[in-house]
């Protein structure tokens, strides 16, 4: 009853009727009566513009009122609760949408396992020496190699493509070099698709990612790229891994895929020069092998096909003549 006495004592200091409480807290005079009567009692929201209003406290408001305590008090305790539980509703939701979309990249991103033989991959090491050569030479840029190629049709002047033919002008063996960065395309990787179907075809822009990935395990060249691969095949994506991190992996295990898969070996090149010796596994009945020498922010590739010009000791009579200017 003390907040009803509290209420009149305010209006009546204030020269006020209940018809002008009423309308300044838009409420019928009624409303106003049974508040005074103790019959009712004004909302928390109501309370507090009154003590704002005639600038009195709510302790002196509601001096003795326990009903009205306890009724604030009950309110109060009603609002937290259904604060609690928007909180939870929304974090809830958050977390819904959260991992729904991670599930969808992760679908997205997602590459199959591909049965492989890594442990191929500098399964020999080539040592090479340079020897002493006087014979003509061929230039790959700012590199230069013994000229055995000499009776080859020249196929193709620009970018070094040669072919020997039999008397029944079928390709006996044929010789190919160009020059590109070290890497291997996987800082372009953006710009090519890769993979079998559509999914596999779609264009990923990650190439900040990409290199930063490189800097942090310190892959340099080639030779650091393949043999982290060895190491590390297959690159599994789970709900928790980064998005930039699941475009990440599905490069490496599509080009794993759509490249390794292809090689019969990979030897790497020491002494004095650095490079690694692909052998390549084709549908042609002749022997393939790509010689990748690096040097350099450079790399520079040799195509030999053909059993003439694909074994050991041509390779390696090959390899003893490289220079670079």
């Amino acid at each position: 009853m003390e907040l009803g006495k509290n209420i009149i004592k305010i209006r009546k200091e204030n020269n006020l009727t209940q018809d002008d409480l009423a309308d300044k807290y838009y409420v019928t005079r009624q409303t106003i009566s049974n508040w005074e009567n103790g019959k009712s009692y004004p909302d928390l929201e109501t309370l507090l513009k009154i003590s704002d209003d005639f600038n009195i406290s709510l302790d002196i408001l509601l001096k003795e009122d326990r009903k009205m305590i306890e009724k604030i008090d009950t309110s109060v305790k009603a609002t937290k609760k259904y604060k609690n539980i928007l909180i939870y509703v929304i974090v809830g939701v958050c977390l819904s949408m959260f991992f729904g979309y991670k599930a969808f990249m992760l679908n997205k991103y997602s590459y199959d396992k591909v049965e492989m033989d890594t442990n191929a991959i500098f399964d020999k090491i080539v040592y090479v020496n340079k020897e002493e050569y006087d014979g003509k030479r061929m230039n790959i840029e700012d590199m230069s190699i013994a000229n055995y190629f000499e009776d080859y049709t020249n196929a193709n002047p620009t970018s070094l493509i040669k072919v020997k033919k039999n008397k029944n002008q079928e390709v006996e063996s044929f010789y190919s070099a160009s020059s590109m960065s070290q890497y291997i395309n996987v800082l372009d990787i953006e710009s090519i698709s890769l993979g079998m179907n559509d999914k596999d075809y779609e264009l990923i822009n990650t190439s900040d990612s990409m290199k930063k990935f490189l800097d942090k395990n310190e892959i340099k060249n080639d030779i650091d790229l393949l043999m982290y691969i060895k190491n590390n095949y297959y690159f599994k994506n789970n709900i928790f891994t980064l998005i930039s991190n699941m475009k990440r992996n599905y490069i490496l295990n599509a080009f794993a895929d759509v490249t390794i898969i292809d090689f019969n070996s990979i030897a790497l090149i020491k002494g004095d020069i650095t490079g690694y010796i692909i052998d390549i596994n084709n549908s042609s009945p002749y022997s393939m092998k790509e010689i990748h020498i690096l040097n350099k922010n450079k790399q520079y590739i040799i195509t030999l096909n053909g059993e003439e010009i694909t074994n050991d000791e041509f390779v390696n009579k090959l390899l003893s003549t490289v220079e670079f200017n």
